[in-house]
């Protein structure tokens, strides 16, 4: 998004926050209903076969509480982001097995 007009940098711009903004709620969101429900996602967890499932439960919902404000904010982004990657790529393998 570099050069252009100053009008299209601050489209860029603006473009850019609403997409910050929605992915940190996204994830935020996600995470506290996992909070609130937490023996329900380590019960999930667990019926996956996953290990230790309440630890990764609680690593889990404290990764996308802390990236997701990290994302919203603006603050180490593109580091938060890359942990959400991650973190949905661990999700798919385990929980979302479409392929099944």
């Amino acid at each position: 998004m570099a050069g252009g007009s100053t009008a299209s940098r601050t489209a860029d711009d603006l473009v850019l926050l609403v997409g910050r903004v929605a992915v940190g709620v996204i994830f935020l969101q996600n995470s506290l209903g996992q909070l609130a429900a937490l023996s329900g996602f380590e019960a999930n967890l667990a019926s996956r076969g996953v290990p230790l499932p309440f630890v990764f439960a609680v690593i889990g919902v404290a990764v996308q509480i802390i990236c997701g404000i990290l994302v919203l904010t603006g603050l180490r982004t593109r580091e938060a982001s890359l942990m959400l990657v991650l973190f949905m790529i661990i999700a798919t393998a385990l929980s979302h097995r479409y392929w099944e």
